[in-house]
């Protein structure tokens, strides 16, 4: 079986390196020269550098792409990296490579959003999946192979990817996600998985377990500024797009992407018209667009509240007024991108998309044990969306503000990195 693998492997670099010829111009004109390659030495139980130079770098050197590679030692060792380089050296890659969990790729879109936010709209930024969960490379690519991953970073292959601007509060830097922001059971088992990093992906496992027989929920406001597909982008999509699964070329994220560049402001950040950035203190909500109502659910500039907006185009909805919703659940998700992974083949949610500039948000009653059960395993077999199970809600977004009840501290799950509001 191993031999078979090696040969599958070893034809499939044949065919990626006649490609790499400067004589195919369609993938020549698009493929990297030089890459900055982070990796993260503990993703994996670590096994990313081994992947690194056995998999990515072989690619990639043999397709004549230059590489400098940096292993992080620490936490946010990614922003030192990055911060040691001024504008003109990262400007000589044409790149930058996450090796490593969803973790490694969070981390480096926060550095470069917080290092070099001018830069970001001339780079194309990739993730080799080394991790627990890969739900990155999942959503891009279809699959967890590093090979796969090595072999379109050699090739040019490029695409959008929304990403999501998360607002802690005031006074605190906000936060960027390309995956998911979760809180209520999510958030309870990511802040608890750090602890237990040695025991590799089978954390996630023992303590989901843990907090489906104790988890009590969150009580929380949610507010929302809905985007269904309406109007001239309805008209062009047809039935039945609002459910489709994201695939390659899909309708709705290249109607999207038509007006990245048009909407595109100077700082590399993508806006509709109709869509300013969401401020997080209430107060300075216009009232009649303001979220939330005055009970001891909606706390003024509270530390236990976050908002997050879509950081790209959505296909052309009209202006609509914020809808509240309030109550105590028991997993409220944010999800930008499919969230496709080994546990959700189909995805988090299944008609979630790539680059529609739109947010998936996930209201989950606050459900016993058996029916939150059921809804994970509902969410495993087939992604969740709208319709899918009674009380669960599934609702297309373009910003959206969480409040926690008065006292609470809400835990987050930020792309799988526990992030408290």
């Amino acid at each position: 079986m191993v031999d078979v693998e090696r040969q599958r492997m070893f034809f499939s670099l044949q065919i990626v390196l006649l490609l790499c010829q400067p004589g195919v111009a369609a993938v020549s004109t698009s493929r990297p020269r030089s890459l900055l390659i982070i990796v993260n030495p503990v993703s994996g139980a670590g096994r990313a550098p081994a992947l690194a130079h056995a998999v990515l770098l072989p690619v990639l050197r043999a397709a004549g792409v230059a590489c400098t590679v940096r292993a992080t030692r620490c936490r946010n060792h990614t922003v030192a990296l990055l911060r040691a380089l001024s504008p003109a050296q990262l400007a000589a890659y044409d790149g930058i490579v996450a090796v490593g969990g969803d973790g490694a790729f969070h981390e480096l879109v926060n550095s470069l959003f917080s290092e070099h936010r001018a830069s970001l709209r001339a780079l194309r930024l990739a993730h080799v999946p080394a991790g627990s969960t890969d739900a990155v490379a999942c959503s891009l690519h279809g699959c967890r192979s590093a090979f796969g991953a090595a072999a379109r970073v050699a090739l040019g292959d490029d695409g959008l990817l929304d990403v999501l601007r998360v607002d802690l509060g005031p006074g605190r830097a906000p936060v960027h996600a390309c995956c998911i922001a979760a809180a209520g059971f999510m958030g309870e088992v990511c802040a608890r998985a750090e602890a237990w990093r040695a025991l590799g992906p089978l954390r996630y496992d023992l303590l989901g377990a843990a907090a489906l027989l104790t988890g009590r929920g969150v009580r929380a406001r949610v507010s929302t500024l809905p985007s269904p597909l309406t109007g001239m982008a309805a008209e062009r999509l047809g039935p039945g797009a609002e459910g489709a699964a994201c695939r390659a070329g899909c309708p709705v994220c290249e109607l999207a992407g038509e007006g990245a560049g048009a909407s595109a402001s100077s700082d590399g950040d993508v806006w509709s018209e109709t869509d300013p950035p969401l401020d997080t203190d209430a107060r300075r909500v216009p009232s009649d667009a303001s979220p939330g109502g005055t009970d001891d659910l909606h706390q003024q500039g509270s530390p236990s509240a976050l908002a997050l907006d879509p950081m790209g185009p959505q296909p052309g909805t009209p202006p609509t007024k914020w809808e509240s919703r309030e109550g105590r659940w028991r997993s409220v998700k944010l999800i930008v991108t499919p969230c496709r992974s080994d546990k959700t083949p189909c995805g988090m949610a299944r008609a979630g998309h790539l680059a529609d500039g739109r947010v998936k948000v996930v209201l989950v009653p606050n459900l016993g044990a058996l029916g939150m059960l059921r809804v994970l395993a509902h969410m495993a077999a087939r992604g969740l969306a709208a319709g899918d199970l009674p009380g669960v809600e599934v609702l297309d977004v373009r910003a959206v503000r969480v409040e926690g009840g008065r006292g609470a501290n809400l835990d987050w799950n930020l792309d799988g990195e526990a992030t408290p509001a």
